[in-house]
């Protein structure tokens, strides 16, 4: 326990500081507290990015409690042990949490993905592990590795979320080859020139994307415009 932190008392429920005397006790039955004015939800929307910060973490309810009682004993400077003492075992819970969500973010994609392969219209899997989905034939050139092209898409997760896409009224010109999105480059040398095809990508570890968590399927819409000549 830190020298310096105030202690507390507990008797019978009632949690004082023994420093000041105040009740630190929870009020019974208190409500949670009302959204009304925009200083109310600036300080609501500060819990929601503190919120973000732990949620890798897949806390239990009872942990929960735990870390709102750190988090409130540490503002008000009752903090119960020495925070130093812990900072390893918060990487190595880090690491372990971490690591059994990548590992139910891929078997919830492997799911998916085999659904999809058995139920989706002219749905193949290709070499990579993606299943390709077919949504409009294209009846033009196809563009080799080294070609630039012109494309619209739509990168979503599972649950629906758009993490990219290109702008309305917009297209993107990308090397086939060198896409900087493995699938993505996988479905363009699949393509013709006027086809639109749906791609649901495995996890790739070697992609980092700051709106996508380690080991989630993507599922990418993407339209072939046109090859674009004389653009370096």
């Amino acid at each position: 326990m830190s020298s310096g932190a105030a202690q507390s008392s507990s008797v019978s429920g009632l949690v004082v500081d023994d420093r000041t005397g105040r009740d630190l006790s929870p009020s019974p039955g208190a409500e949670r507290p009302h959204l009304g004015t925009e200083q109310d939800r600036t300080i609501y929307a500060l819990g929601l990015a503190l919120a973000e910060s732990v949620n890798r973490f897949q806390l239990t309810e009872s942990e929960l409690a735990l870390v709102s009682r750190g988090l409130s004993d540490g503002v008000m400077e009752q903090a119960q042990i020495r925070l130093d003492e812990y900072a390893a075992k918060i990487d190595a819970l880090v690491e372990a949490r971490s690591d059994r969500a990548f590992r139910q973010r891929e078997r919830t994609g492997t799911a998916f993905r085999s659904r999809a392969l058995a139920t989706l219209q002219g749905a193949v899997k290709t070499e990579s592990g993606a299943i390709a989905i077919p949504v409009r034939e294209g009846s033009g050139a196809r563009p080799d590795t080294k070609d630039r092209v012109r494309i619209i898409y739509e990168g979503r997760l599972l649950d629906g979320t758009v993490f990219d896409r290109t702008e309305a009224n917009t297209s993107l010109i990308v090397t086939v080859g060198d896409t900087a999105v493995p699938c993505l480059t996988e479905a363009l040398r699949r393509m013709q020139v006027g086809a639109v095809q749906r791609m649901i990508c495995p996890p790739a570890r070697d992609f980092f994307h700051p709106r996508i968590e380690v080991g989630s399927t993507l599922i990418y819409d993407i339209e072939l415009l046109q090859i674009v000549r004389g653009v370096r």
